[in-house]
């Protein structure tokens, strides 16, 4: 009798531990960026130009240029500067030869600087067949 339990109990282990090693496999995705780091860099684009008044573009049409701006946010700080243009009264036009004024956007530096220090021994990852690995 405890040899018919025992071999029922491990064929049901074995069936059990099969069934969610091959079931359980999460997906994981990852943005170049983080949350975070999107926020800082848009809430610092925001913060630079919420005191800006540029009242000489009022009733002008204006191009902006986007040519001189290099950054892996310049859709936003474009579209941050495009919405600023509009709010000091800039009628925005699509080609240089509509313009009476050419606002060129730049940007010195839009990044975030990290860093990252060890102390002591270093994480090794820890492989677990058919389930991936923990760190």
């Amino acid at each position: 009798m405890d040899q018919v339990f025992f071999r029922i109990f491990f064929k049901a282990t074995i069936s059990a531990l099969l069934f969610f090693a091959g079931c359980s496999s999460p997906q994981i995705t990852e943005p170049q960026r983080s949350g975070i780091e999107q926020l800082l860099l848009s809430n610092a684009v925001d913060r630079a130009l919420e005191t800006t008044e540029i009242p000489q573009v009022n009733d002008m049409r204006v191009f902006l240029s986007e040519e001189y701006l290099e950054s892996y946010d310049s859709r936003y700080v474009v579209g941050a500067i495009r919405a600023l243009l509009s709010e000091n009264g800039a009628k925005l036009v699509a080609t240089r030869e509509d313009a009476e004024m050419i606002v060129e956007a730049r940007s010195g530096a839009l990044g975030i600087d990290s860093t990252s220090s060890i102390l002591g021994i270093p994480s090794v990852p820890i492989v677990i067949p058919a389930a991936g690995s923990i760190i």
